[in-house]
């Protein structure tokens, strides 16, 4: 049974459950344009492949809820491993639940006062 709630699941190398987290290593090397965006992706996509393969109770537990909101440090609507974890998300929920789930996109920061 879906619990009521919002989580927000800190997927960040520094803070987050590195379950779901890049490795300090993808994340410097593109920081310093050592590694692309497509290099990145292939990378994290098969890291989270195994993360899934190694804790799939873990995962299907995060949908157990009404919102599932990522959190990083990057700013909205820029080149971010969450965007690829909640597709990732989408695909597991379907694959392995009954869930409607649907991805709702980023939501803009509120404006500074």
């Amino acid at each position: 049974m879906r619990k009521a709630s919002i989580v927000w699941l800190d997927t960040t190398v520094k803070t987050g459950t590195s379950i779901y987290a890049p490795t300090w290593t993808m994340v410097q090397q593109w920081k310093a344009k050592q590694i692309t965006d497509r290099e990145y992706t292939a990378q994290y996509i098969q890291r989270m492949q195994e993360s899934f393969n190694q804790h799939p109770d873990q995962w299907l537990a995060e949908l157990d809820t009404d919102r599932l909101i990522l959190g990083c440090f990057c700013p909205p609507n820029t080149f971010c491993h969450r965007r690829l974890l909640a597709q990732m998300f989408v695909r597991v929920a379907r694959a392995y639940t009954d869930m409607d789930t649907t991805y709702h996109g980023e939501y803009p920061l509120p404006p500074k006062a």
